[in-house]
């Protein structure tokens, strides 16, 4: 499959439902004006590259637009209400712990391809987007943070611990990048969704056992 590819499909279905009213679905509590804010961002740097091999021969380079999400992660994450800052400081660790889980498993098929599920980068986007959403169920701006900032350290922690000769240099921003990093959002999100969806059917059942059983009393 061509780098990108993933990319065009999932962002296609995701302005296709913030369009056609499922902005409260998908973004939740994103504001229009931040996420159009982001994108113009995105767009406009997102054809340059700082060399990042002076680090580490693995690390071809990082693009600004990744720097461009990277700060508003960390802000999110840093400034949004939460309850407490041990809240705060376990979505750092969150984040941190995603990254790794998905780095482990692009390493794990590196020594040993015959693990592969459906490819390397989409097998370890996907367990990144599964293991952000079991920190961030309640707010969408948490959950991106943490992907973005997993989907940052992933790369970093596979150039910085794999050897030159196992893996091409790689570039944080690339189209690969992308396809991985929105899976990874897209995942998530759909996790909590499901869980959202789960609890409210399980909460509306125990409400109508509860009511049946007063009733028959």
């Amino acid at each position: 499959m061509n780098p990108g590819y993933i990319s065009y499909w999932l962002l296609t279905i995701m302005a296709i439902l913030l369009f056609t009213g499922w902005w409260k679905w998908l973004a939740d509590d994103v504001r229009p004006r931040h996420i159009a804010i982001l994108a113009a961002g995105c767009i406009l740097l997102s054809n340059i590259v700082v060399p990042f091999d002076f680090l580490n021969e693995n690390l071809g380079g990082i693009s600004l637009t990744v720097c461009w999400l990277g700060v508003w992660s960390i802000a999110i994450l840093a400034l949004r209400p939460v309850e407490g800052s041990l809240q705060r400081f376990y979505l750092f660790f969150a984040a941190l712990l995603a990254g790794i889980m998905g780095g482990w498993l692009r390493m794990l098929y590196t020594n040993d391809p015959v693990l592969i599920v459906m490819d390397a980068t989409a097998d370890a986007a996907i367990l990144i987007g599964l293991t952000a959403s079991l920190s961030a169920l309640s707010r969408a701006s948490l959950l991106f943070g943490v992907v973005t900032l997993a989907s940052i350290a992933e790369p970093m922690l596979v150039g910085s611990l794999l050897p030159a000769s196992s893996v091409k240099p790689i570039t944080i921003g690339s189209l690969a990048w992308w396809d991985s990093y929105l899976l990874a959002w897209f995942t998530a999100r759909i996790v909590v969704l499901i869980a959202r969806g789960t609890k409210a059917v399980t909460a509306k059942w125990f409400t109508r056992a509860a009511g049946e059983g007063e009733g028959g009393v």
